[in-house]
């Protein structure tokens, strides 16, 4: 990117925008399926980021898809997605969301005893229909989530009496304090283990969740309490613990965080008590809506820089919309700051405050092409 075409785009797409490289999300999904075992199945995390465009190349490269809600399942079909390759972990669920995931092929794992008792009732009153099933498990007494080991054995002895259900899948998923490479290996370790208290033949998948550590920058990686993970650390603790069950993961982060990158150009630059205020036409909504104290990398595209020390501030009125505390370096109104590693999480948590999401920008056969999103909303 050079100043010069970066000022072309600005005037056909304003003074901020996000650039997509789809070749990292394929390369890191290709990745990952060429390590695994051949029958792992690899979800992509719908909430990660709802671009349709990412969405529908990892549809054509042969990725499931894992959704939270009704809302994602609906987005999904809107997108012409086929419903057997998505499983669902709602922990709210109607009885009619529950009947539908089912009677379409998709793998609705039941998280606590009211959608089992759903599920049971509707085998019952639906004979016909086959209800494919998968159990989420409480793993971490540091989590909310799952039915207990006790609770799941009996939830299974009651479905070995219904005829029309069929438990195919055991699934974990826990971010606290359970990111590293081992912690991944020791999931998949306590579902092995857990099958095989169960005798259950028609386990057929061993689900260990996301909330993998992206790929990212060295100054990125200083900034977390643990060593961060590689793919390839990842990748081998996976492959440690085998038996017949399919390997599925969630990966949501991991695939699309690295993928986007945000462009916002500076427009003013003020000096307040000796610091000087940068004010650029984005917002730390663009690129970290939790408001995280990281700092995520940054690169400055300038042709007439001067020496500066200070703050770069977004353009709404709240005081602590910042994305660079602590700025010191050439820069100079019109020039523009790239901000890296903002494909996870940062558009769909954007609010609409006082301003729309800022447009997505494609580099095709050379040219930077504006996305045209499917909206799920």
């Amino acid at each position: 990117m050079t100043t010069n075409l970066l000022q072309l785009l600005a005037l056909q797409n304003g003074n901020s925008f996000f650039v997509l490289d789809n070749k990292k999300v394929i390369n890191t999904y290709e990745r990952l399926k060429e390590a695994l075992p051949s029958n792992s199945r690899i979800c992509y995390s719908v909430k990660s980021n709802y671009s349709s465009t990412i969405i529908l190349v990892l549809q054509q490269v042969g990725a499931w898809f894992e959704v939270s809600s009704e809302f994602e399942f609906n987005y999904l079909n809107q997108l012409s997605v086929d419903p057997k390759t998505v499983v669902v972990n709602s922990p709210v669920a109607s009885r009619d969301f529950i009947r539908k995931c089912t009677e379409t092929g998709s793998l609705f794992h039941i998280q606590n005893e009211s959608q089992w008792n759903v599920i049971a009732e509707l085998a019952n009153a639906f004979p016909q229909l086959l209800f494919t099933i998968g159990i989420r498990l409480n793993y971490s007494t540091k989590s909310r989530f799952g039915l207990t080991k006790e609770i799941a054995k009996r939830i299974v002895k009651e479905a070995t009496s219904i005829p029309n259900i069929n438990i195919v899948s055991l699934h974990v998923h826990v971010c606290e304090n359970e990111r590293s490479a081992n912690a991944f290996a020791n999931k998949h370790a306590f579902l092995i283990d857990f099958a095989k208290e169960l005798q259950l033949d028609t386990i057929t998948f061993l689900n260990v969740g996301g909330g993998f550590y992206s790929e990212m920058a060295k100054d990125l990686k200083k900034q977390f309490n643990e060593q961060i993970p590689s793919i390839d650390d990842y990748l081998k603790a996976l492959n440690t613990n085998k038996n017949g069950s399919a390997l599925c993961i969630e990966p949501g982060a991991l695939l699309v965080a690295n993928a986007l990158s945000f462009y916002t150009k500076v427009v003013s630059i003020d000096t307040i008590n000796g610091q000087a205020i940068i004010q650029v036409d984005g917002s730390i909504y663009d690129i970290l809506p939790t408001k995280s104290k990281k700092q995520l990398p940054y690169s400055i595209f300038s042709d007439k820089g001067i020496p500066c020390s200070g703050k770069v501030v977004g353009f709404t009125c709240m005081e602590d919309d910042i994305l660079v505390n602590h700025f010191s370096g050439n820069i100079a109104v019109g020039d523009w700051i790239c901000f890296t590693n903002v494909g996870s999480y940062a558009q769909n948590l954007r609010p609409n405050f006082i301003a729309p999401p800022k447009p997505i920008l494609e580099k095709r056969d050379g040219e930077y092409v504006r996305v045209v999103e499917q909206k799920p909303f």
